[in-house]
């Protein structure tokens, strides 16, 4: 825009020079400044008013706090080699894990984390509400998982 105005100045400029005063008289009596500042105001509110608009101004949005009634269950499995004992029916670990897979079938808006403990502790899934992920993490559960035993 400025480009333009500069350009067009720099050949009027030109005419001028090379006419006598009459020719410029002439011209700038039949003239209407006023409505030329006019039309230059509004097409400076009117790229005013686009970059605005381009923006994207939102009314009447509000960030409203989500509450959520759930709670955060975070289970700890022991992966030790002691789970591999036989008291109970197929194993410890199998059955843990089928009593855990049990109460995760239940759940509905809580959270669920998964920590494997043998001689170091570690996080297995970290809070989710992904129930369906939960159960594959807790299907690859086996006394292997940490080299290092208790």
């Amino acid at each position: 825009m400025w480009l333009t105005w500069t350009v067009r100045a720099r050949k009027t400029k030109a005419v001028f020079a090379k006419s006598d005063g009459a020719l410029e008289e002439n011209l700038f009596q039949r003239v209407d400044f006023s409505r030329i500042r006019w039309q230059k105001r509004l097409g400076v509110v009117g790229l005013m008013l686009l970059v605005f608009a381009a923006s994207g101004p939102q009314i009447g949005t509000r960030l409203a706090p989500v509450e959520r009634k759930g709670v955060d269950l975070v289970f700890a499995i022991d992966v030790s080699q002691s789970m591999d004992a036989e008291d109970v029916k197929p194993n410890r670990l199998e059955k843990a894990k089928f009593e855990i897979s049990q109460m995760i079938r239940k759940l509905k808006g809580d959270r669920v984390a998964l920590v494997v403990f043998a001689g170091s502790s570690h996080l297995y899934l970290p809070l989710t509400t992904d129930y369906e992920a939960a159960q594959l993490f807790l299907d690859g559960i086996d006394t292997k998982l940490i080299p290092t035993q208790g």
